[in-house]
Order: structure tokens, then sequence, then C-alpha cells
């Protein structure tokens, strides 16, 4: 199935809890997706647990929104961009992206080969993109590249959602 009405999603997101957009009553669906606002995304979908491990990251203030969720991610999800740098304003790249989810699902490894030509052999992000064609995912978005692939779901322009293959594996970049 193939949700073509991105209110869907973002109403979803809202009622979860996930998101409250970026302004009062705002969404900005044409924004991209920053590493900070895709931890808070994984954060709050694991229902913001509490209790975690102060990370180490010179470039992530105690008093950021999204300070509780790096603090979750780290080092299970995200080891930053460099020694003591997470980045949190960088976007988030289509292997990040990947690799956060495939950590979040706690890494399953043995997946067959995705069949991507730009996935490189031994690629940090190899074994995740390998497990999100094998979960059946044909589409891994947060920019606008293929908003109007109807293989693709969008989730508001900021394409965060996957969508299960019904047919045969139809791979886009």
């Amino acid at each position: 199935m193939c949700i073509r009405d991105s209110s869907y999603p973002v109403d979803w997101m809202k009622a979860e809890g996930i998101t409250n957009g970026t302004a009062p009553g705002i969404f900005s669906p044409k924004h991209l997706v920053t590493r900070g606002q895709m931890v808070s995304f994984l954060f709050r979908d694991a229902k913001s647990p509490t209790g975690s491990t102060p990370h180490q990251f010179t470039d992530v203030p105690r008093t950021a929104f999204f300070s509780p969720a790096v603090d979750w991610a780290t080092p299970t999800i995200t080891n930053g961009t460099a020694p003591g740098i997470f980045s949190p304003n960088g976007m988030t790249t289509r292997a990040q992206m990947a690799t956060f989810l495939w950590r979040d699902a706690g890494s399953p490894m043995g997946n067959p080969n995705s069949g991507f030509d730009d996935v490189p052999n031994g690629a940090y992000y190899e074994e995740a993109v390998d497990w999100l064609v094998a979960q059946g995912t044909t589409c891994l978005l947060y920019t606008s590249d293929a908003a109007d692939d109807p293989l693709c779901v969008g989730l508001g322009g900021r394409r965060l959602i996957k969508k299960k293959n019904t047919k045969q594996h139809t791979h886009h970049t």
C-alpha cells in the first residue's frame, strides 16, 4: 500500500508524540531532517526513556531540546561524526538514517545483499541497507527527490517513513 496522502504519517507522528512540528501549527514539510531531529524522532518513538548516561559531545549543549535524545542514542545508535562531535545541525544522510534505524532495531545481521550498486562492500551502512531491503523497504527518503514516485511513501516532505515492498524489489536511491 502506498500512502499518497502525506497528512496521514504527519498526523500519526504528532499523535504518537514523535514530532510537534517546527513551530506551533507548522510542520515544515520541505525542510530536511537534521541529526538532532532524527535522534529525537527515534527517542520519542521509544517513549523517551530516562536514565541514559550523559553524552560527551562538545557540540550538543545540555539545554538543547535534543540533548536527552543524544544521551539515549549514544553509543547504541550513534557515536557521532567524529570524536567528541555529534553534528546536531548537520543533515541526516540516507546512509546515516538507514544506520540509525538498523541500530535502533538491534543491528540484525545476516541479511541478503541489497543489490544497490552504490553501497560498497564494507561500508559502515552496508548491513543497515541490506536489513532495510530484507524488511521489504523500497524507499528511504528524507528529501523531495522522489516525491512523485508511486513506490515511495512520503512523510510530508521529510521522507522519514519506509514503504514495504508488495511486489518485486525496485530500488530507488
